[in-house]
């Protein structure tokens, strides 16, 4: 029997090879089948703390149009969060500014915890027409 079809086991980091042989033998099975297998283990726990701030901005906030551009603008070349912060007393940059990572107009390293002095930039134009 073959087919197409993608089977992704995930396992911990922590875990280290203890499933090792039900990986093996499930890659076996998958590949008489024709399907593609894929072994991951759980994202790094900044990156996924950062993902998780970004995603509380998945919503438009108030006040988007009228920061968006000054944030873009600012951010051609990389600023630290506090500098944006300096923008405006407005209570709604950072709602902002985590709406436009959301979006991938502005980008940043997720690797890295989060601070006031973490380096954002305005994506390339050829980037953001992607999103």
């Amino acid at each position: 029997m073959t087919g197409h079809g993608l089977d992704v086991s995930t396992k911990r980091a922590s875990r280290g090879d203890r499933k090792a042989r039900s990986f093996r033998l499930t890659e076996s099975l998958c590949e008489a089948a024709g399907w593609a297998y894929e072994l991951r283990t759980e994202p790094d726990r900044t990156l996924a703390a950062n993902i998780g701030w970004i995603t509380a901005y998945r919503l438009r906030p108030p006040q988007f149009d009228r920061w968006m551009p000054a944030i873009l603008v600012h951010c051609h070349t990389p600023r630290p969060i506090a500098e944006i912060r300096l923008l405006s007393s407005s209570p709604f940059l950072v709602p902002v500014l985590g709406h436009l990572l959301w979006l991938g107009w502005v980008g940043c390293d997720l690797t890295q915890p989060l601070r006031e002095a973490t380096m954002v930039w305005t994506r390339r134009i050829q980037e953001v027409q992607r999103v």
